[in-house]
């Protein structure tokens, strides 16, 4: 079954509106039809949204579905015996063949369907189908992120590396100028005029921090 991270240890990670296909190979002893469906719930939802598979080839089968929300989703995939389908498809087959004793085909379908009697018409005109045999794999994790979590990334700060929390205290207000210099940067590209501005020395440890941003605090210049 696909995707999965470390046989399901960890969540799958995606972001909103991505499509999430999901595969696996489902497969039964003998020549019944099958089925198969994703079943996907949303955080915070008690009850499952399903969306079927199709058949790819040799036992893989193959569905999607979106998330559209941000957070822990969850998926799985059912899969089943169509007993009508494989009723129906036996019957073809050996209509097409020539079969001319088809009473014990007749009884197996009118038992299956509970009428009284069926003719070859009035069976494979029926569309009906079922899940028998039923069997849910195990539920996976999916963590869903925003869509700015594709190229967007988190910087840590270690008090450590600081000299302590008070000298990160201390530089607390030269962050946040560099805070607010990397967001007028920003501006700036977004419309397209970047600027050089010279800003005031600050320590070496905020200059790694607008370095790793890729500004230059030293110069008080922005590369473009």
């Amino acid at each position: 079954m696909a995707p999965q991270v470390e046989d399901g240890r960890y969540p799958v990670k995606r972001t909103v509106g991505d499509r999430v296909e999901v595969s696996a190979d489902v497969f039964r002893d003998g020549h019944e039809i099958l089925g198969a469906a994703v079943r996907y719930r949303a955080p915070g939802e008690r009850r499952w949204a399903e969306a079927l598979m199709h058949h790819l080839g040799n036992d893989r089968w193959v569905g999607h579905f979106e998330p559209d929300i941000a957070g822990r989703w969850h998926f799985r995939i059912d899969a089943w015996v169509d007993r009508f389908a494989s009723w129906r498809w036996e019957l073809q087959r050996k209509a097409d063949a020539g079969f001319d004793d088809l009473s014990s085909e007749f009884s197996e379908g009118a038992a299956l369907f509970g009428v009284p009697s069926l003719t070859v018409e009035e069976a494979l005109a029926n569309l009906e189908s079922d899940r028998s045999e039923l069997v849910s794999s195990a539920p996976l994790s999916l963590d869903v992120d925003r869509e700015r979590a594709r190229f967007g990334a988190w910087y840590e700060l270690f008090p450590r590396s600081w000299g302590g929390f008070e000298e990160v205290e201390r530089a607390l207000p030269q962050l946040r100028f560099v805070r607010s210099r990397l967001r007028a940067r920003g501006a700036e590209r977004r419309d397209g005029r970047l600027k050089r501005r010279r800003s005031s020395r600050l320590p070496a440890g905020v200059r790694r921090c607008a370095s790793a941003f890729g500004s230059s605090p030293t110069s008080g210049r922005s590369g473009a």
